[in-house]
């Protein structure tokens, strides 16, 4: 995950629990983290918000997803990476993205089928929101429902929600 100043790129590699920080102008590897086992994505806010595309500190931590701990790990980006909170979010986190001012990360969270609300100010848990099954991506987009409820284009399901239910018995 590329960082809002274009300085390093993050990446996680699930299998075997770490995070590789790559220096975008130079390619050299800057540092490997041992995040933990099922990490799985990672991405930045700033303190006070602000995230990768927008605020004074835009980006200054980067949140990484660990599903095997059930947590999500705030590490600084300056050199050492010193991880700064671990924040027990539910079952099995995944995909990660900061709201437009970057005061909240909003969490996947693959087994429990919903999502974490996280406060960047405190790096703290603040909700958790009921979304259906196994959500792994996230994705936030700030304005997308100026005015109204937002529904007011949204169309039936069409034959996508003609379903079948199958029960097996001996």
């Amino acid at each position: 995950f590329p960082t809002q100043d274009g300085q390093q790129i993050w990446f996680t590699h699930k299998d075997v629990g770490k995070v590789t920080v790559v220096n975008a102008q130079t390619y050299a590897v800057e540092g490997v983290i041992d995040t933990g086992p099922g990490t799985n994505h990672v991405n930045m806010a700033g303190p006070g918000g602000g995230t990768r595309f927008s605020g004074a500190s835009a980006g200054d931590f980067a949140y990484v997803t660990v599903g095997g701990e059930n947590v999500v790990k705030v590490y600084s980006r300056a050199p050492g990476f010193q991880q700064l909170a671990t924040i027990s979010v539910g079952a099995n986190p995944h995909g990660i993205w900061p709201s437009g001012d970057g005061t909240r990360m909003f969490v996947g969270l693959e087994n429990a089928d919903g999502a974490a609300v996280i406060d960047t100010a405190q790096n703290k848990l603040i909700a958790t929101i009921p979304l259906g099954q196994g959500p792994q991506g996230v994705a936030y987009v700030p304005g997308a429902v100026p005015e109204g409820s937002g529904t007011e284009n949204l169309q039936p399901l069409g034959i996508a929600a003609n379903t079948a239910r199958l029960s097996l018995s001996k």
